[in-house]
């Protein structure tokens, strides 16, 4: 029994080490379902991306990726399903995905040149203990977002309104800071806009803008900094807000206030 289970042991042990992959150069591929571990920190010009399959991940190690994009293969109709997970950084980059999902854990991400994570029609985005910082054009842009212990600051520049979290069919945020964004901080064109502890400040536009808008003990103050933008709480049906601050709400139907905040 003792030489079975030794044999079993070491035939697992040979199949996840055959499924690792060292990642030391620019233009890598993870093949569908093996794991990357940077083992250097990276800096590409060009190649500037290293690729995912479906079911890949890519370990940063500790490392940093500077000027790399992390880009799931296939075609813009290919579903994938890959995830980045630190700790580590991604300078001067970012992560893309068509379709599918994608999962980032404590990675942090600035000075993309274009949007920091950005997922196509019908991504799902999955972030937790992550910060992207003073992207180009958006901070983190997918069809549904799921941030925990998210930071997302600074996007936008000249010529581009960035906005912080876009969700277009919903967001759902725990212990969030989205702050001194361009456009709108947290944004969902149809679905649920949900924050819990959330701090929403400073952004050039709304503070969160969304058909449904749900506040649970957070702060949503300072936005709407632009002549052209309305509030602080911007939806189409009334705003739910619990044990949360705001500034000002606007009912989209009407342009009148939802007289849940304290400027309202």
């Amino acid at each position: 029994m003792r030489t079975t289970i030794s044999a079993t042991f070491a035939v697992i042990v040979l199949a996840t080490a055959a499924m690792a992959l060292d990642v030391t150069t620019p233009g890598q591929t993870v093949v569908d379902g093996q794991v990357g571990v940077l083992t250097t920190d990276l800096v590409c010009s060009p190649p500037n991306a290293i690729y995912l399959g479906n079911a890949a991940t890519l370990a940063l190690n500790g490392h940093v990726l500077d000027g790399c994009e992390v880009f799931a293969t296939g075609f813009a109709t290919d579903a994938r399903r890959i995830a980045v997970r630190g700790p580590g950084e991604i300078r001067h980059g970012g992560i893309r995905l068509n379709r599918g999902s994608l999962r980032v854990r404590d990675v942090a991400i600035h000075d993309a040149p274009d949007d920091g994570i950005v997922g196509g029609d019908g991504a799902i985005v999955r972030a937790t203990d992550v910060t992207v910082t003073d992207s180009a054009r958006n901070g983190i842009w997918a069809t549904k977002v799921i941030a925990r212990s998210v930071t997302v600051s600074g996007s936008g520049s000249a010529g581009f309104l960035g906005y912080g979290i876009v969700g277009l069919g919903g967001v759902d945020g725990r212990d969030v800071t989205v702050t001194d964004n361009l456009n709108d901080g947290v944004f969902t064109a149809a679905g649920k806009l949900t924050l819990h502890n959330a701090q929403v400040t400073g952004n050039g536009y709304d503070g969160v803008a969304g058909f449904a808008v749900k506040l649970v003990g957070s702060t949503v103050t300072g936005n709407a900094t632009d002549p052209d933008a309305d509030g602080d709480v911007v939806s189409q049906l009334p705003p739910r807000v619990k044990n949360s601050t705001c500034g000002t709400s606007v009912d989209t139907n009407t342009q009148g206030s939802w007289g849940v905040c304290a400027g309202d």
